[in-house]
């Protein structure tokens, strides 16, 4: 029987997990998959902890998003709800009912299942979006989106977020409350 408590192995499994994961973060970010340089070297504890941040808000922002189009799709019979945001917009087909429900315009999804389906799909939900925003989405693409692209696709959502749900409560604000939004706009140019 070793020596070392099970709490210290499971300490050190978690610190060798994390310097694991910010080893290969900073590699992709630096174009360098496995070769040698100074990245492949031990991370400092700086480094760690940052790492640990970038994979904790990417899955909290995962896990946030999904469950938004999930509420929004609530009422859509034809959609299952999503258990993996990365997978399930793949083929568009949630993408269009999402866009559909949030623009409240009519979209019909393409029928097939191939990629050039998959892609007109989302490139249909895209073009509503942009449309919306009356400029092009210059960093995400359809292609980003069909590949599985969990930063974009998370960047798609929340752009659909604050388009549709949030400008919408502000705009209604300014409706609402036209003599408070002055107060506050006075306020804020002292």
């Amino acid at each position: 029987m070793s020596n070392v408590s099970w709490q210290q192995q499971l300490r050190n499994k978690r610190l060798q997990t994390g310097r694991t994961i910010s080893t290969n973060l900073a590699n992709n970010a630096a174009g360098n998959h496995g070769l040698s340089s100074p990245l492949n070297s031990e991370p400092s504890e700086d480094h760690l902890r940052q790492a640990v941040v970038s994979v904790s808000q990417t899955s909290t922002q995962k896990t946030t998003f999904m469950r938004w189009v999930n509420v929004q799709l609530a009422g859509v019979t034809a959609c299952t709800p999503m258990t993996s945001i990365e997978k399930d917009l793949r083929d568009g087909k949630r993408l269009v009912a999402l866009m559909e429900v949030v623009s409240k315009e009519p979209l019909k999804p393409e029928r097939g299942n191939t990629r050039i389906h998959q892609m007109a799909n989302v490139a249909k939900a895209l073009g509503v979006l942009e449309k919306k925003m009356k400029e092009p989405l210059k960093q995400i693409g359809n292609e980003d989106i069909v590949d599985g692209n969990v930063k974009r696709t998370l960047g798609l959502i929340w752009y659909i977020v604050y388009h549709y749900q949030i400008q919408e409560m502000a705009n209604s604000m300014r409706e609402m409350y036209p003599a408070l939004i002055e107060e506050m706009n006075s306020a804020v140019s002292i």
